[in-house]
């Protein structure tokens, strides 16, 4: 689902530019294996529109926007970094949700009384969450 909406956004995107335009990604680096699936089914299908990705922390992507390097899509893994963006006049669009995900933790079997079974955090409480499988 994900996949289709990122997809879905490049093409908007594109659809406003000239063929000759590169479309510009910068997203968190958590998002390289994702979105490189994204860009090359997009651009398998496209007519010849590159898409030119920029994988890193957040932070820095955001300060680079700051600076006046130009971005057509800035995917974050924290929502701050967009949201500054929008409220400083960098970007025409509010933020919006695209995907949403758990921290996940897993050791070895039997490591710190945890017999192996992986702790998931919710991200959104800090507050990791035991879930035992059968």
């Amino acid at each position: 689902m994900c996949r289709l909406l990122l997809a879905a956004l490049i093409a908007m995107i594109a659809a406003g530019m000239a063929s000759a335009e590169t479309v510009r990604v910068f997203a968190a680096g958590s998002l390289r294996v994702a979105l490189t699936d994204v860009v090359r089914t997009f651009q398998a299908k496209s007519t010849g529109l590159q898409v030119e990705t920029e994988f890193a922390a957040s932070g820095l992507l955001r300060a680079r926007i700051e600076k006046g390097e130009a971005a057509h899509i800035f995917a974050s893994a924290d929502m701050g970094h967009p949201a500054r963006l929008f409220d400083g006049g960098y970007a025409k669009t509010n933020v919006a949700i695209f995907a949403r995900n758990q921290l996940v933790r897993s050791g070895a079997r039997g490591s710190q009384g945890d017999a192996g079974e992986p702790a998931r955090g919710d991200a959104r409480s800090g507050r990791a969450r035991r879930h035992l499988h059968p």
